[in-house]
């Protein structure tokens, strides 16, 4: 190790092993988790097959759910377990009633799938942001540089790097014939 330096061994060691087994280290543990959950999310809104209008998308989810139909059922139990996660992530295990209920609002006001993924992307984001701050405070502390690799799911390392999947949320033909394509990121891309 190039860079060794046996006045900062027992310091270096102290931070890694609050990477490995302390409060770190569950912090890195429930963003892999709440980023993969995230994105676990976004198939379930594809499978709702929801539109742009909020009362034909609340009755045809009525209608599946009334008539066997599996997809609002499963967007919704995950929906639960993800905003609990996302809530443990970035606020901590000792999170409030209230946080998690916040988060479970946010996901319950966005109706259409370009509002659910839209949430999504943003949690996602700012769990990066989260990460960079982690990333940061590992590399100072123990003097090395192998966080990513390390600590991260591969989601986990994309959204650290700003390059999480962002996903189509809406399509359609434009007047010039060409393909249009809105992302949850709110982005938006012409195709032939």
């Amino acid at each position: 190790y190039p860079n060794y330096n046996a006045q900062n061994y027992a310091s270096s060691q102290k931070a890694y092993n609050a990477f490995s087994s302390g409060t770190q280290s569950n912090t890195v543990r429930s963003m892999n988790v709440a980023i993969e959950h995230l994105q676990t999310l976004n198939p379930l809104i594809d499978a709702l097959q929801n539109g742009n209008v909020q009362a034909v998308n609340q009755l045809s989810n009525a209608y599946k759910t009334q008539f066997g139909g599996t997809a609002p059922s499963n967007f919704e139990a995950a929906k639960s377990i993800v905003s609990d996660e996302v809530v443990k992530a970035i606020v901590g295990s000792q999170n409030a009633l209230g946080d998690r209920e916040e988060l479970k609002t946010q996901l319950a006001n966005a109706k259409t799938p370009a509002q659910l993924k839209g949430v999504v992307s943003t949690w996602v984001n700012l769990m990066g942001g989260q990460l960079k701050g982690l990333k940061q405070q590992y590399s100072a502390g123990t003097m090395r540089n192998d966080f990513d690799e390390k600590w991260l799911t591969p989601n986990a390392r994309a959204a650290l790097e700003g390059t999480a999947p962002r996903t189509a949320v809406r399509s359609g033909k434009a007047p010039n014939g060409k393909t249009v394509i809105q992302y949850s990121d709110g982005t938006v891309e012409y195709k032939q």
